[in-house]
């Protein structure tokens, strides 16, 4: 069995998905996850595996790695950030300033 199936099953596993469910959540068809779960040697093409890797809930990235780094950043907190470099210093200040204030 190649890695990127290991690592799909591993990961249905620890978050009790079915194939039945994870292809319900990936928002794939159920035979192209039977497929994969089925497959010896074939790898999931790309927006296969994204859509897999969004049902997971993680980027391509951390299915990738190693998992010896926990994952630091929520999705949500990641586009924060993304939209945060794009503010002027006035605009942080003021951010931080609400942010502060609803403590």
């Amino acid at each position: 069995m190649n890695q990127v199936v290991k690592r799909i099953k591993d990961l249905a596993a620890k978050q009790n998905l079915s194939q039945n469910k994870l292809a319900q959540k990936a928002h794939l068809p159920q035979s192209t996850i039977n497929s994969i779960f089925n497959s010896v040697n074939d790898y999931p093409s790309i927006p296969t595996l994204e859509a897999i890797c969004k049902a997971f809930d993680i980027t391509v990235a951390e299915f990738f790695s190693d998992g010896a780094t926990p994952r630091s950043l929520t999705r949500e907190q990641y586009a924060m950030f993304q939209r945060w470099s794009a503010l002027t210093d006035e605009q942080k200040e003021l951010i931080l300033k609400l942010i502060e204030n609803m403590k």
